[in-house]
């Protein structure tokens, strides 16, 4: 996808599983990155620093947070990427923050706890670079889960701020439209054990996923937007607690 080539975006949670593979995807189209992560993934943050200049990326910049929801460590983010590219093209959220709890159980802590991850945080990221995603015309994409549209027993603080995300998503949207600025959400969903076939099977989800939001970041592209995307949806979930 020769459109990524030399431009920038900004990975939040690169250091994930999720967040590892698409850096290198990006990388792999010769993508400039950002790569935003814990100060606990500083090893795993380097390493894919590496690994991506080697793969394709011209340069490549670590960003260490200790608190990736809280606004000041988010404007200094943003801030340092600016400083060191000059622009940026696009906004990858990747975070993902699973809680396996019934309704009974769930607490007004638990919902406040996730819905700062998977809506206040976005939504704060999003903010924090829209003058320069205007700039450019630029693109969001946010990572989901299928528990958004399908849920399960088991995960209900999970399932309904991930709801919440995805009309985050539809509503930035309409709302960035007139900037020409296309946000869009993947919902993936994983195979329900672990044996070795289903991690494969994740593996292979995480991979499809990983180059479709590559696609999302694409010129190709110019017409998605507000969609929230399932992948890996044909999966059967018997047990909530292996599952995103």
């Amino acid at each position: 996808m020769e459109t990524l080539k030399g431009k920038v975006f900004l990975i939040v949670d690169a250091g994930s599983e999720v967040g590892q593979m698409v850096a290198k995807t990006f990388a792999k189209y010769s993508a400039n990155l950002s790569l935003c992560g814990s100060v606990d993934d500083s090893f795993v943050l380097n390493g894919l620093a590496s690994e991506c200049s080697a793969r394709g990326s011209t340069r490549v910049i670590t960003v260490e947070m200790k608190d990736a929801n809280n606004s000041r460590e988010i404007e200094g983010a943003v801030k340092r990427t600016l400083d060191e590219f000059g622009y940026l093209h696009g906004l990858v959220y990747l975070v993902d923050q699973v809680l396996t709890k019934t309704f009974h159980e769930t607490t007004l802590d638990d919902l406040n706890r996730l819905h700062t991850s998977h809506v206040e945080s976005p939504l704060l990221w999003v903010q924090t670079s829209l003058p320069h995603l205007k700039a450019t015309k630029g693109n969001v994409v946010l990572l989901s889960s299928g528990q958004s549209q399908n849920s399960a027993v088991g995960v209900f603080p999970y399932a309904l701020t991930k709801a919440a995300e995805d009309h985050l998503v539809r509503t930035m949207a309409l709302d960035l439209a007139a900037y020409g600025i296309r946000v869009n959400s993947i919902c993936p969903t994983y195979p329900n054990n672990e044996s070795d076939g289903c991690n494969k099977q994740r593996q292979n989800i995480i991979s499809s996923l990983s180059e479709y939001i590559a696609y999302l970041s694409t010129d190709m592209a110019t017409c998605i937007t507000g969609q929230c995307v399932a992948v890996g949806n044909g999966f059967t979930v018997e047990n909530p607690t292996n599952v995103s």
